[in-house]
């Protein structure tokens, strides 16, 4: 990432796939601020945005780690079948044996999946306990650092977060985590 004559650049200028250093920090910062949202009881008005953050982290993370490993994907959203393209590579069993395998967390992935499309257009609904979805979530990305950490043991991965939403971040978390808390005036 830099700066130069005002303009934010980071990532690919060229017509080639992103890179995968940028679908993990989309899929850190997406997970820290759908996780936020949520714990916002008077923000229920932003779930669907919620929901959307929540899908996209989860699909980032799953891209990241078929990216890193060589495995070509296309214009992909369902969950199940991203996950599937990686299942049987002995470097991401993981996912057929923590993730295809868990009915729990496969119930949450197939409801984003079935309503991805109509999330973004406002016709979702969901019938779900906060908690409930909170743990499931949580218990979901845990999954992906702790096999982050196993495969990639020299590269840390560390969630960044400011600390006016520290706490709503950390609220219910069982897992730890790498935080790195941004100050209020950080710029």
């Amino acid at each position: 990432m830099e700066m130069i004559d005002g303009i934010l650049k980071f990532g690919r200028f060229d017509n080639e796939s992103p890179f995968p250093g940028v679908l993990l920090t989309i899929a850190q910062g997406c997970y820290v601020y759908s996780r936020i949202t949520l714990q916002r009881k008077t923000m229920l008005s932003y779930y669907p945005v919620s929901f959307m953050l929540m899908h996209h982290s989860i699909e980032s993370f799953i891209k990241f780690f078929l990216m890193r490993e060589g495995k070509k994907f296309g214009p992909i959203h369902k969950l199940r079948e991203l996950l599937l393209l990686g299942g049987e590579e002995k470097r991401l069993s993981f996912f057929k044996n923590e993730i295809l395998s868990s009915l729990e967390l496969m119930d949450l992935l197939d409801q984003f999946s079935n309503n991805y499309a109509d999330n973004k257009y406002g016709k979702t609904s969901f019938a779900i306990k906060q908690l409930s979805l909170i743990r499931v979530y949580d218990k979901l990305i845990y999954i992906f650092i702790k096999n982050f950490k196993e495969l990639y043991p020299h590269v840390s991965m560390k969630f960044y977060v400011s600390e006016t939403l520290l706490e709503d971040f950390l609220k219910d978390l069982d897992y730890d985590l790498s935080i790195v808390v941004l100050p209020e005036d950080f710029s």
